[in-house]
């Protein structure tokens, strides 16, 4: 709990260990029921670094998780604005997508993903 979390936001300052301790300290706050800190945390992790898939990952999923699809949308098509050929971006905006309720667009997001793996 605390001393995890004070150890990660020392680790805010290694500029080497910025995005995983961005991370790791919003998912404590999040399990914490501090939803607001740790989404801020994540946006500001991903804002900086956008290849970090995993703090994308996270961030797509809380905002879908808390009820923010809209804005979980809105996330996975700036994250795949910068990586276009990301299939876990691609798949995270398919996800939102189905979850906002638009299928016909969620199943583009799918099938670009599936045309471009191979078999």
């Amino acid at each position: 709990g605390e001393k995890a979390t004070q150890v990660l936001e020392r680790m805010k300052g290694d500029a080497r260990a910025v995005g995983n301790a961005r991370t790791k300290l919003a998912m404590l706050n999040i399990g914490a029921g501090r939803v607001e800190q740790g989404l801020s945390e994540l946006e500001a992790s991903v804002s900086a670094d956008p290849s970090d898939a995993q703090g994308a990952l996270a961030l797509v999923v809380t905002q879908l998780n808390t009820g923010r699809t809209a804005a979980a949308v809105d996330t996975a098509r700036k994250l795949l604005a910068t990586a276009p050929t990301n299939a876990v971006y691609e798949n995270l905006l398919g996800v939102a997508l189905y979850q906002d309720g638009k299928l016909d667009l969620a199943g583009r997001a799918f099938g670009n993903v599936l045309a471009r793996e191979p078999e």
